[in-house]
């Protein structure tokens, strides 16, 4: 009797130890970064480009282009849309910024004329 209360105490004990099972930590959003995708010339001699937003996680890097909330600190210079397309207005120096999850990322673009993408 002894040996079965002893052995009851411990499969107890160790089920109490192993507890409840618990969900695995959701990675850590380390950083946003921002990139210049592609770009191309329009009819009305505006440049556009797709920005590209990543997030890095803890874990994974993830495109999170569509979802970061875009802003351009210089809108008489270049305008960022809600998708990160952005398109040239004017010359000068504008700052283009992805948050997501509460990180940004920023990307310094110089327009020195009305095509800065020729090269």
């Amino acid at each position: 009797m002894r040996s079965r209360l002893s052995a009851a105490v411990v499969v107890l004990m160790l089920a109490a130890a192993c507890g409840e099972p618990t969900a695995a930590s959701p990675p850590t959003l380390d950083a946003v970064v921002v990139v210049v995708g592609s770009s191309s010339q329009s009819a009305s001699q505006f440049t556009t480009a797709q920005m590209l937003a990543t997030a890095h996680f803890s874990d994974i890097y993830r495109d999170v282009t569509r979802l970061a909330e875009w802003r351009s600190s210089n809108p008489e210079v270049a305008t960022v849309s809600a998708t990160g397309v952005l398109t040239e207005v004017g010359v000068g120096t504008t700052a283009i910024t992805a948050t997501y999850q509460g990180k940004s990322g920023s990307i310094l673009l110089e327009f020195p004329n009305q095509s800065p993408w020729d090269y």
